[in-house]
Order: structure tokens, then C-alpha cells, then sequence
């Protein structure tokens, strides 16, 4: 979540990063004489070797990071404790702090919500649903992280969930361009609500003359494009929301959109399309994560997504209607979000649904969502490109 970290863009530069930490990280825990094999099996886990900045000082200290963490609290181990750890598993560390609950409805879950300990963080507090949790055990796993059986509860953005368990320096940075980022690919978005805009996209209606009006707006519209979508927060969300893998954790600041995504699993169907359906009672593995992030803060005055300026001829409404937002989390901290829960809730086998938005709420159909509709032409016009895009049955 700390672009300032590991910059993917830098990474994209230096495929071999990751591998010039680990090498000096073999070469540090050689020289405090740690057993070779604990060696390999670290670097296998995702340890690198980084350095921590003494505030104030200018001056820094060698230590290890945790590629899963970066430089959340537990990423960071100075080299005496590590090797310690590594040696006898000895390490001191506080226990994760978050509250956890069992709950039967969206009701239950505000009431828990608006008790002191909890309604003090208002406004910082955003939601995360899931059918199940993920954990996993790593050969080293992480001593802050882990619980007694060995095993660190995953949270992480769909980008990198391939890459879990695997040495870090097999991990791709997302490509920097998007389809809707590129104007050539975005073109039909961009001019969905102008008639024949292909013929004045290729002037076919102004050979020989001055551009007409129309196009003049397109050309307004491909300036503020190229100018603003590089850099524009709406691509990783639109990428999120509508298919496309991101590096981007996707949270909503409304319980009962987290509660719906815990409760309906996202199914595949023989037809290329996809659905949600609701997980019998008694069979429910569904959690919601609240999460209070620390650093950098995600507040809902600046983080929920009210409109979407990428695409103001075309707006996306789902997006909006889940009450979104999403932070970005690099490659070397995949799973640091687990690092600021405030609260986990667990479905009761006899969790009651009835009070939670439907599936045509969160996800209006192509006729509500016009942004939707224009995928799914774009995605049978051009599966090769478009074909990430997620059609849902029904809608």
C-alpha cells in the first residue's frame, strides 16, 4: 500500500530486484551464520534484505523484509531477531489485535458497529466480504503474522494471488497500460454516445473542410483522456469491478455489500457468463474484514467513489452503487491488508440474508448500466482484447 516502497514501475525496470536483495540477504544471514538451508528456505519464503531509515538521522540499519508485508510493522525484522527466529523459532512479538464476532444478520453487525470501541473510528472503517478465508503456510512463515499452526490468513488483490507461495522473484508487475487507459482501445467508450463517430474518428466527414462540431468534441475528449488517464485513480477501479485482474484491494464502506459478497458465491457458467448465488444456510464458511488502515489512511470522505470522470459521457454506475473504494498494494507487500483488521466477522450457520442488498442492486443491469452494456459489446466484437470483462447471467 506504500507506493513509495517498491515502486512496481521500478521493478518493471529491474526484473532482477528481488533477486539483487536475496543475494545480499544470503550473504548477511552467512555472515551472522545462519544454517544454509534455513538460508534458501527464508529466500523461498519471500524474504529479501532492505534497510530501515532512523528518523531523524538521515542514517539506516540493514534488516529483513517480508515481501508479503513491506514495511508494514511486521515486515520489517532486524537481523539478530530474524536469525533467532530461524534458529529456534524464538520471537517476541505482540499478538494481532482485532475483535472477532459471529453474527446471524446485517442488524446484529451494526449494533456491533455502533458500540463505542468501534463507532470511534466513523468514517476510517471500510469492509471486505468473502465466501471463505485463505491461509496459507509458507516455508518460513512470518513470526508477527502467523498463528500457532504455522498458517497467515491471505488478503490479497487479484493481481497476486498466482504468486502466492512462490519465490518473489517470479512476481510480474501489472503491465502499466490498460484498456482503459489506451485511447485507441478505450475510443469506443470514450465516443459510445456520439452517432457514426467512426466516420469522424477517420474524418470521413470533413475531407477537404474544417472539422465540424462533433468533431471538435472528440477531440476535447481525447485530450482530457490521454492528458488524465495515465494517472487516473478510475482505471484500477473499473479493472477491479468489471473483470480485469488489479493490484488494487477492493473495499466497500457499506457492511451489507461485504455482507452480500460473503454470503453469494461467484459461480461460473457453462455459457461463458457467470453469476452469484446466495450459499445455503448451514453451509456458510463467509467472513467480512473491517479493516481501520493506518498508513497510508483510507477514509471514506476521500477513498468512496461518488462519480467516476474517466468516462463522464458513459458513467459506470456499479462502482458506485457497492459504495467502493480500493488501495493499491505492490509487490512487495501482497498481503499487508491482513495487518490492518480491526474486526473479522464470521456468517453463523443460521446467518438470515433477508436485509441485504440483491444481486440486481450491486450489479444493475446492461440497460441501468450503459458502461456494462458497452463492454459486453465490446467483449463480442473483440474477445481477444475485451474478454476479461465478466458477463453476468440475467443482467
Amino acid at each position: 500500500m506504500d507506493m513509495s516502497c517498491l515502486p512496481d514501475d521500478a521493478a518493471r525496470q529491474h526484473p532482477s530486484f528481488f533477486e539483487t536483495r536475496q543475494d545480499e540477504l544470503r550473504r548477511e544471514l552467512a555472515r551472522h551464520n545462519a544454517d544454509q538451508a534455513l538460508i534458501e528456505q527464508a529466500i523461498e519464503a519471500g524474504y529479501f534484505a532492505w534497510q530501515i531509515g532512523q528518523l531523524g538521522s538521515g542514517e539506516v540499519r540493514p534488516c529483513v523484509m517480508d515481501s508479503y508485508y513491506g514495511n508494514k510493522y511486521a515486515g520489517l525484522i532486524e537481523y539478530d531477531r530474524f536469525v533467532r527466529y530461524l534458529r529456534n523459532g524464538e520471537f517476541d512479538a505482540l499478538p494481532a489485535r482485532f475483535a472477532e464476532y459471529s453474527v446471524k444478520s446485517i442488524g446484529e453487525v451494526r449494533a456491533i458497529l455502533s458500540r463505542p470501541e468501534n463507532a470511534r473510528y466513523a468514517g476510517r472503517m471500510s469492509f471486505r466480504g468473502q465466501t471463505k478465508d485463505h491461509w496459507v503456510k509458507r516455508l518460513v512463515p512470518n513470526p508477527s503474522a502467523k498463528r500457532e499452526d504455522g498458517q497467515e490468513r491471505m488478503i490479497v488483490p487479484s493481481w497476486w494471488r498466482e504468486w502466492i507461495n512462490k519465490n518473489p522473484a517470479e512476481r510480474q508487475a501489472k503491465p502499466s497500460g490498460s484498456v482503459f487507459s489506451s485511447f485507441v482501445l478505450a475510443a469506443p467508450l470514450l465516443y459510445h454516445d456520439i452517432r457514426d463517430w467512426r466516420r469522424h474518428y477517420r474524418g470521413d466527414e470533413h475531407r477537404g473542410g474544417e472539422a465540424c462540431e462533433v468533431c471538435i468534441e472528440m477531440a476535447e475528449r481525447r485530450e482530457t483522456h490521454l492528458f488524465e488517464a495515465p494517472f487516473s485513480k478510475d482505471v484500477p477501479l473499473l479493472e477491479q469491478h468489471y473483470g480485469i485482474p488489479t493490484i488494487g484491494l477492493d473495499v466497500t464502506f457499506d457492511p451489507a455489500v461485504a455482507f452480500f459478497f460473503a454470503s453469494h458465491r461467484f459461480v461460473p457458467l457453462q455459457n461463458g457468463r457467470a453469476s452469484f448465488e446466495l450459499v445455503d444456510r448451514g453451509n456458510h464458511q463467509g467472513v467480512v474484514y473491517c479493516f481501520v488502515f493506518e498508513w497510508p489512511p483510507v477514509r471514506e470522505t476521500e477513498y468512496l467513489i461518488r462519480d467516476i470522470s474517466l468516462f463522464k459521457n458513459l458513467p459506470p454506475i456499479r462502482p458506485i452503487r457497492q459504495r467502493c473504494g480500493i488501495s493499491a498494494f505492490h509487490m512487495n507487500e501482497i498481503a499487508a491488508a491482513a495487518r490492518d483488521l480491526h474486526a473479522v466477522f464470521y456468517l453463523d450457520a443460521a446467518y438470515d440474508p433477508s436485509a441485504l442488498p440483491t444481486v440486481s442492486d450491486l450489479f444493475p443491469t446492461r440497460n441501468e448500466d450503459e458502461f456494462y452494456g458497452a463492454l459486453l459489446e465490446l467483449r463480442e466484437l473483440n474477445p481477444e482484447t475485451w474478454g476479461e470483462i465478466i458477463e453476468y447471467e440475467g443482467l
